[in-house]
């Protein structure tokens, strides 16, 4: 029987503070990856346990009628997935949640989740018999060249897990050092706490970062950076394998394209690109390096909406990097518009999940190709690249 359903709303003898030693069976899907074991009918979440880990336990708060948070007081018996942690900060940073894992396992659990998120989907029929690749990351750590941080006692912050607290960083294993040892040196000249948006300086240099094949792609105050330029190139390298295998090559469009960053790559292979995102200082930018492509500054759904009205118009490829939320409002437009090949980049899987089973009903699309990628290691965060093409 599952763990899940050992569950029974029972009066229990636990209460508040009370230890506890327990079983780690699970890992609970919530943001934190929080352990979950059963003790006298209740759920006890535990923040940093692993399964098959036994455990001595403080009961925090019963945050809902027999579910409990809890806190490790000591761990008898440790998982082999576990490890001490690079970083001195990270019981109290919740910039990362898993840095105790090994890195193999982080990628196991990752793919894992990822396949329950679509068992639980009404997508899974669609893709039950689909190989999903995993990407994972060249580099575990130092990989980071870019961050959004606060500023604590004239140091660099990351927020703690929860909280609004700043926690003054002395390290960061994540970051790159030329962005740590930079993020110091301009947390140190404030007085108070202040936020900081910091780029490596190394990396970007004249406003500006090397993506692949040379090209340059312009950042502005307000544009979208991928904090791991490494696995950004690794994407780049990937979609243009996927263009270059596109039997048609004549028109390709790029939603919530940003300043830029693959737009250049879909220009090598399609002799006209459509290219929209709502920043406008992004789409300034971007025309900027590259005058050549069509650039709009509206919201997709309204770009799409105009496509429409134009007649026999006829698109070979369709590459979409939408924000969290997804593309949900775009995709009535997009489904009418037929794009032959669609390349879906996201950041998160629960809204990509929602999007994809809008695409592929009524079978107007099939998912051809699944790639899930580490983009932050040592985080939950997956990201993931899905190839659809047209029935």
């Amino acid at each position: 029987m599952s763990i899940l359903n050992k569950f029974h709303s029972q009066d229990s003898t636990i209460a508040l503070h009370q230890d506890l030693i327990l079983e780690v069976e699970t890992l609970s899907q919530g943001r934190y990856a929080d352990a979950l074991a059963i003790y006298d009918n209740q759920r006890i979440y535990v923040h940093g346990a692993l399964p098959e880990e036994k455990l001595k336990v403080q009961l925090q708060n019963e945050f809902r009628t027999g579910q409990w948070k809890a806190k490790i007081l000591k761990i008898k018996k440790a998982s082999e997935h576990r490890r001490k942690a690079a970083c001195q900060h990270f019981e109290e940073c919740g910039a990362c949640q898993i840095q105790h894992w090994n890195y193999d396992y982080q990628l196991a659990w990752k793919h894992k989740l990822l396949l329950q998120l679509l068992e639980t989907s009404s997508l899974w029929p669609k893709v039950k018999d689909l190989h999903i690749q995993v990407m994972a990351a060249p580099s575990e750590y130092s990989y980071r060249q870019h961050a959004r941080l606060s500023v604590n006692n004239k140091k660099p912050a990351f927020f703690e897990a929860g909280s609004r607290k700043a926690v003054g960083l002395n390290e960061c294993p994540v970051m790159s050092e030329a962005l740590f040892a930079f993020a110091c040196k301009e947390a140190s000249r404030y007085e108070r706490p202040s936020s900081l948006r910091l780029l490596d300086p190394l990396e970007f240099e004249g406003s500006s970062f090397e993506f692949i094949y040379g090209s340059r792609i312009p950042v502005g105050t307000q544009s979208f950076i991928q904090p791991n330029l490494d696995v950004a190139r690794m994407i780049g390298y990937r979609l243009e394998k996927i263009c270059s295998e596109n039997s048609q090559k004549h028109l390709a469009l790029d939603l919530f394209c940003g300043s830029g960053n693959f737009t250049s790559l879909l220009a090598r292979h399609f002799s006209k690109v459509l290219a929209v995102d709502e920043c406008a200082e992004a789409i300034e930018l971007a025309r900027r390096v590259n005058p050549a492509i069509d650039w709009a500054t509206l919201k997709t759904d309204a770009f799409l909406a105009q496509l429409e009205k134009k007649k026999d118009l006829s698109i070979d490829f369709c590459f979409l990097d939408p924000p969290r939320d997804g593309a949900f409002l775009a995709l009535p437009s997009l489904k009418r518009l037929k794009p032959s090949t669609i390349a879906y980049l996201s950041c998160r899987p629960d809204s990509l999940i929602r999007d994809l089973t809008r695409l592929a009903k009524d079978h107007q699309y099939r998912i051809q190709d699944w790639i899930m990628i580490d983009l932050l290691p040592q985080t939950l965060h997956i990201e993931n690249l899905v190839v659809l093409k047209i029935s």
